[in-house]
């Protein structure tokens, strides 16, 4: 299980996972494309937990940066449709 860090920009992916590593995170996934189109990388920081950071060119962020509700809606319809077909 890891938690996740959402960035507005595929850049973005790289220089945080940088700067846990330069903070003693270790990388447990370097970042890469992924099978569904976005960015991400995965890094343990010193006490152990796991952290992903990922960029989703299908999603946008509120000036908060937390995901908003429509998108998960829509989400759910997609993985649903999948999963049907």
């Amino acid at each position: 299980m890891a938690l996740a860090y959402n960035v507005r920009a595929k850049n973005e992916v790289n220089l945080l996972i940088q700067r846990a590593v330069a903070a003693g995170a270790t990388i447990l996934n370097p970042p890469g494309d992924t099978p569904w189109g976005g960015y991400s990388g995965y890094f343990a920081e010193p006490h152990g937990f796991a952290w992903e950071v990922a960029w989703n060119p299908a999603w946008r962020l509120a000036p908060d940066g937390s995901v908003p509700d429509d998108l998960f809606r829509n989400l759910g319809d997609t993985i649903v449709g999948r999963v049907r077909q």
